[in-house]
């Protein structure tokens, strides 16, 4: 279906927040979906990447086609990309080696969209986003913008990023209400103007019972966030009148659709 279908879905159950979207931010990590033609519309930023997954089986007409889509200024930034651990240990190579070469796509003004993933019986995740760190030093300047999407961990990770990449932003989605407690401090302690908030849809279902979410649930998201770091939800989600402003100063949409 299209974007503004998707949207218009009776949502059930109702959220516990409405919210009205007006644009976000449209994620191609797959070569078989990436668009023929790329909508023209301000209200959808697009990006253009390759799941990790995907990886292994990633080969150099689809590389050509990123490269191309990527130079498109309608496209905002290089991403998804990076390590995922949760698959054979056997692909962990081919992903590394594919990240070295996306990464030599990553430009200064287009943020680098990671996503990191590690084992399935691991929580924090220390290795992946460490050794995920070593590749981008490798081959990105400091000043590269990078997007942790669905970040979850320590507060020592968070600042090794910030250090390394003080253009790093941190995203969130629902798995934060399955946080542990180094990874709640972690979440206090992103500087506001450093959070981005996400759904993953059409993943990360809200509630769990859902077969699809839908980005108009990003307001539970929000509710939690904001209940972790005891702000108001208006922080995440600007109120009418303050969407300008707010826009200016994040100059990112926050919500996810891949």
């Amino acid at each position: 279906m299209s974007v503004e279908q998707y949207l218009q879905e009776k949502l059930i159950p109702q959220p516990d927040i409405a919210v009205e979207v007006i644009g976000g931010v449209i994620v191609y990590c797959d070569p078989d979906t990436y668009p023929q033609l790329l909508p023209d519309t301000s209200k959808w930023k697009i990006t253009i990447g390759l799941h990790q997954k995907a990886a292994p089986y990633f080969n150099n007409d689809q590389f050509i086609a990123m490269q191309e889509a990527l130079s498109d200024i309608r496209v905002s930034a290089l991403g998804e990309i990076g390590l995922d651990r949760t698959v054979n240990p056997i692909h962990w190579m081919s992903q590394k080696m594919i990240l070295n070469k996306l990464l030599g796509l990553a430009r200064p003004n287009k943020p680098v969209i990671l996503h990191l993933c590690g084992q399935a019986m691991e929580t924090m995740s220390d290795g992946v986003y460490t050794r995920a760190l070593e590749i981008v030093q490798n081959n990105c300047e400091p000043e590269q913008k990078i997007h942790l999407h669905c970040f979850h961990r320590s507060t020592r990770q968070m600042d090794t990023w910030r250090r390394a990449f003080p253009n790093t932003y941190f995203s969130f989605s629902l798995k934060v209400k399955n946080f542990h407690e180094d990874q709640i401090q972690a979440t206090r302690n992103v500087p506001n103007h450093r959070i981005l908030i996400e759904t993953d849809s059409p993943y990360c279902t809200i509630p769990s019972n859902i077969r699809i979410n839908n980005t108009r649930r990003i307001g539970q998201v929000a509710m939690i966030l904001a209940g972790i770091r005891s702000q108001p939800v208006a922080e995440y989600l600007p109120l009418p009148g303050r969407m300008e402003k707010a826009y200016m100063a994040k100059k990112w949409t926050v919500l996810y659709m891949y």
